[in-house]
């Protein structure tokens, strides 16, 4: 059984097509690659999965449960989290109590929801500054933080919307080594990003959208030479820097 399956979703905007017959799964502790040019439907896919957008055809299955049409909150506690593109901190609360939001919910203990919130902005390097306001972060550290929150609320598969855009060299190569530590850990991932070093350091597989269409899924290898994926997203220089 598939550990998620999307079949068949489709999703208009006043007409206009944002996914049309998307179909794709991915198996327990994969991490797949989510890729396409701006305005291709990624975001919107993940807004469908995540249930801030209901989709009019086509279901979404979890777990071995369908989860088409829940609410956001109710797809949270069956173990789906996700950033977003755009970081969104409680701006006037501290990084920790930005934490502690999500770690509260799965523990009635105050002692133990603080301990699990310093857990993880030590693995994301953010310990040092529990006390700083959110609004006060440079973007790297936002990004971080965007990352403990969807990590707080326990997550099964995790949904990350180009958690590396804006960052330095550096700073996405730190990224790259976190989501392969949460993969390790046993956590399951989709990530959308236009980095190409690092969705082919870190995918097992790749899916490729255009117009809100699937034109291509397979190894990273394989969708980076793929004629169609050139012409739709990566554009000849890519194919010929690779040759």
């Amino acid at each position: 059984m598939n550990f998620l399956a999307i079949e068949h979703c489709g999703k208009q905007f006043a007409g206009l097509k944002a996914l049309s017959d998307v179909s794709f799964s991915v198996d327990r502790g994969e991490v797949i690659g989510l890729i396409g040019p701006n305005g291709s439907g990624k975001t919107t896919l993940f807004n469908v999965i995540s249930g801030f957008y209901s989709p009019e055809n086509g279901n979404i299955k979890f777990d071995g449960v369908d989860i088409t049409g829940l609410k956001p909150h109710q797809i949270s506690r069956k173990g789906i989290s996700r950033t977003f593109q755009i970081p969104k901190p409680f701006g006037n609360l501290a990084v920790l109590h930005n934490v502690l939001v999500g770690t509260r919910i799965y523990s009635h203990d105050p002692e133990e929801a603080k301990r699990k919130a310093l857990e993880l902005l030590s693995f994301l390097g953010l310990k040092s500054k529990a006390d700083f306001l959110a609004s006060n972060l440079n973007v790297a550290d936002r990004k971080k933080l965007e990352i403990a929150k969807a990590l707080s609320t326990r997550p099964k598969l995790l949904l990350l919307d180009e958690v590396m855009g804006g960052l330095t060299p550096s700073e996405i190569a730190e990224t790259i080594e976190l989501i392969k530590k949460m993969n390790e850990d046993g956590l399951t991932i989709i990530v959308i990003e236009h980095i190409m070093k690092a969705i082919m350091s870190i995918s097992k597989r790749v899916v490729v959208l255009n117009y809100g269409e699937k034109i291509a899924e397979g190894l990273p290898e394989q969708v980076a030479s793929d004629p169609s994926v050139i012409k739709a997203y990566l554009g000849d220089e890519y194919g010929l820097t690779r040759n």
